[in-house]
């Protein structure tokens, strides 16, 4: 039972790291501009750190995943509370990695930051991508490699719950 447990958080903790830093450098291609055209560069970036923050993160999520009581719950909410872990995960890797040790990996000024290491905007983006996450955990990590369920759903369905009235 310890070797399967070991073996089940070191690839969540991969594999949602990975998925985290690709989507990381998928969203980074499209928001982040040229310094020389002004263009949109479509070159994407991320830190090997940041494999720290997505697999804890995911890790965390993963294990309140599998509480009944946060699975029964509605898209929104568990959007929103993943989207606090993550946003804590973030914190405390922050305040680790760039506070402590003065990596600089990132340092946010917009709106509602505290410290650097969160802000509101990147709180609203943990939320949005918490379904995600939820998803691969499920479908990916539990169904795929596992087996532990015995149904698969589709992203969509996380993304049409979460954002039906």
């Amino acid at each position: 039972m310890m070797k399967y447990l070991g073996k089940k958080i070191l690839i969540t903790f991969i594999l949602l790291g990975l998925c985290g830093m690709l989507v990381e450098v998928f969203f980074t291609s499209i928001t982040h501009t040229s310094t020389v055209h002004k263009y949109i560069s479509l070159v994407g970036t991320t830190s090997l750190w940041s494999l720290l923050v997505y697999g804890t993160g995911g890790l965390v999520l993963s294990r309140v995943n599998n509480v009944e009581r946060f699975y029964k719950m509605s898209m929104r909410l568990q959007a929103l509370i993943g989207g606090l872990l993550f946003t804590l995960t973030e914190l405390f890797w922050g305040i680790i990695l760039n506070l402590l040790l003065g990596l600089n990996i990132w340092h946010y000024i917009g709106f509602g930051n505290f410290l650097g290491q969160i802000d509101v905007l990147h709180s609203i983006c943990w939320i949005l991508g918490t379904p995600f996450f939820i998803w691969i955990y499920d479908t990916v990590i539990d169904y795929g490699v596992f087996r532990k369920q015995d149904y698969v759903y589709s992203i969509f369905d996380n993304y049409k719950e979460l954002f039906t009235i």
